[in-house]
């Protein structure tokens, strides 16, 4: 008796398996001149707000594809306005004929204030209006949120008339100034994010108050000063990622100044430095903390190198805050034992905790690593790539013929805090920090068992899967062959590749396969025939 994997390696071999060729997505984005031309037209809709400079001319070019905006949110009382906090701008000069496109894409950044609403809207023919979805953006939202129009539905696409925004804020603050840049939209590629490296999610009732801890300590980084105002401990208030959290406690009274509330370090060296409990966390107040070793550090060093981004949920409790408080803000900071060290300051995860529901409030922080800043002129490492040559021995990016840089014996990973008020006093707080973990963005082909994006299912998405048969990958990483988000590459994800055989538009050197490739194809199956699932 025939199995299905008899008939579809049988089809793969001899190509029988086709799909037609995919479409690609056809983005239309404003030009920089486009949202540069862009006015206030806040009262036409209503609403109270305008932009800041009070003249409807941009506050200035950013780059070559955006421009940033001043606005002040000052709702209007009925019968002047209709109470809302809002801000309209549009360009409606503009014309064009966007047929043939599938979407109208801007980027929105929010620089200022803790979230703002965002739609994007065109007007087509003599009445046609059509708008996006109401989306949220917030300040720690590191790289640009796409608001998109869905133009399939969209009439006289050929006689588009004018493009606008619409910004509203929550509650209603008066004569406060928020900062937004517009951006033109690059086109269209999926993407997701897959975890490199879960960090840690503070699963211990317990937590480090000096070195022999479980690799989370409060005081200052190694070597530094303890700060005596910052605790750190356990928590289940704010647990995200598990039953527990980390939790820095800072006290009011010190200087308003960023002060380190906890650090973990990776460490071969075994001279006192905190280091991390085993990855199975199978007793939570264990103190016996195994050694780490130098092939531990470097893996977790490789694992900083793969990373496009670092990511965690910080959550922000009202009755943790002095009634004073008006800012928190965290800081990251990353060091080697070379002395480089990288830094985010503390727009990292700022909230006003006036203008927080009471109770609990997470924000889930994705951070590129390219947001990281070169702490020390003694760094060899190019800003935005952490690592990159110091611990795995690879080229010195100063002298590249030169020697490789030797591995690094230490990694230390640090947040600080500040909480303060309005007139810059520092005043009491905490942040709850759970599920860090080291993420990387990949691009998603809308081709399923494209592994290798390039538009197209043949014998390099095969080899993608056959290089890590039987391995236990991330989660839904693609790159390695994980098409169907179990975390394992087998016969499931080669499943999807046999049933997407010469999808999409093939690659001039793909279209013929070699005599090996398809003597490869031949075993592999003879193998499934010989196998049930």
């Amino acid at each position: 008796m025939r199995t299905r994997w008899t008939l579809t390696a049988a089809c793969l071999i001899f190509g029988l398996v086709a799909n037609s060729p995919a479409l690609a997505v056809s983005t239309y984005s404003p030009s920089q001149a486009d949202l540069y031309d862009i006015v206030d037209v806040t009262l036409d809709w209503g609403g109270g707000g305008s932009l800041y400079l009070g003249s409807g001319t941009a506050y200035g070019l950013v780059g070559d594809d955006g421009v940033r905006y001043d606005m002040d949110f000052s709702p209007l009382a009925p019968p002047a306005g209709d109470g809302f906090s809002r801000v309209v701008l549009a360009n409606n000069s503009f014309n064009a004929d966007l047929t043939g496109y599938d979407r109208f894409d801007i980027l929105f950044t929010s620089e200022t204030l803790e979230e703002m609403k965002i739609k994007t809207y065109i007007n087509t023919g003599s009445t046609g209006f059509y708008q996006s979805e109401l989306t949220s953006v917030f300040v720690d939202d590191y790289e640009p949120t796409r608001i998109t129009i869905d133009l399939s539905m969209v009439e006289n696409l050929d006689d588009v008339r004018g493009f606008g925004i619409q910004m509203l804020v929550p509650g209603s603050p008066t004569a406060y100034a928020q900062t937004a840049l517009v951006q033109t939209a690059p086109p269209y590629v999926e993407t997701k994010m897959v975890e490199v490296l879960k960090i840690d999610s503070f699963e211990r009732t317990e937590l480090a108050t000096g070195a022999d801890g479980d690799g989370w300590a409060h005081f200052g980084f190694v070597p530094g000063p303890t700060e005596s105002n910052t605790t750190f401990v356990s928590t289940t208030v704010g647990a995200t990622d598990g039953t527990y959290a980390g939790k820095i406690v800072r006290a009011g009274g010190a200087n308003s100044t960023f002060k380190w509330g906890m650090e973990r370090v990776w460490t071969s060296t075994g001279d006192d430095r905190p280091v991390p409990a085993d990855a199975d966390f199978d007793d939570p107040d264990d103190t016996a903390v195994p050694t780490i070793t130098q092939e531990e550090v470097e893996l977790t060093a490789a694992a900083f190198n793969e990373a496009t981004h670092i990511a965690f949920d910080v959550t922000y409790d009202t009755a943790d805050f002095d009634p004073a408080a008006t800012y928190a803000k965290l800081a990251l900071v990353i060091n080697d034992s070379t002395g480089a060290w990288y830094q985010k300051g503390g727009d990292l995860a700022f909230v006003n905790p006036q203008y927080l529901d009471p109770g609990t409030t997470t924000l889930h922080i994705e951070m590129p690593l390219t947001q990281l800043l070169a702490g020390s002129s003694s760094s060899a490492v190019p800003v935005g790539t952490p690592f990159q040559g110091i611990f795995m021995g690879g080229e010195n990016p100063e002298d590249p013929e030169g020697e490789p840089l030797p591995p690094s014996d230490l990694i230390v990973l640090g947040f600080a805090t500040i909480i303060g008020d309005e007139n810059n006093n520092s005043v009491a707080g905490a942040a709850i920090i759970d599920n860090l973990q080291l993420l990387k963005r990949i691009e998603v082909s809308d081709i399923p068992g494209d592994f290798n994006n390039d538009g197209f299912v043949g014998l390099d998405d095969l080899d993608i899967v056959l290089s890590n048969w039987n391995q236990n990958v991330a989660v839904g990483d693609l790159t390695a062959g994980d098409a169907n988000d179990d975390g394992y590459v087998g016969l499931d994800d080669l499943d999807i590749i046999l049933n997407n055989w010469n999808a999409g538009t093939p690659p001039v050197m793909n279209v013929v396969p070699e005599p090996a490739a398809l003597m490869s194809l031949l075993v592999l199956g003879s193998t499934l025939a010989c196998r049930r699932r």
